[in-house]
């Protein structure tokens, strides 16, 4: 699955939720060095995404650096206990 995701709503496509403060949920921080090339501002250092309380327990963010996007994972059983 992917996504064009940013901070301000959960980074799940099918999910609406927007981000309100920092503790709830999972936020991703990933550093870049193309900043343009990801659609972000010339002096941007890092993407960030933020995925809400109920989606990030049911998967994680990765980031496709060949493609320029951010791809969801399911989680797996092991994973969602921890």
């Amino acid at each position: 699955m992917e996504s064009t995701a940013s901070v301000a709503e959960c980074a799940n496509p099918g999910c609406k939720v927007a981000f309100e403060r920092f503790g709830v949920g999972r936020l991703y921080v990933f550093p870049i060095s193309d900043p343009l090339e990801w659609g972000l501002p010339e002096h941007a250092k890092q993407k960030v995404v933020w995925l809400c309380p109920v989606c990030c327990r049911q998967m994680q963010v990765r980031l496709n650096r060949r493609k320029r996007n951010v791809q969801l994972i399911k989680r797996h059983e092991t994973e969602k206990a921890a």
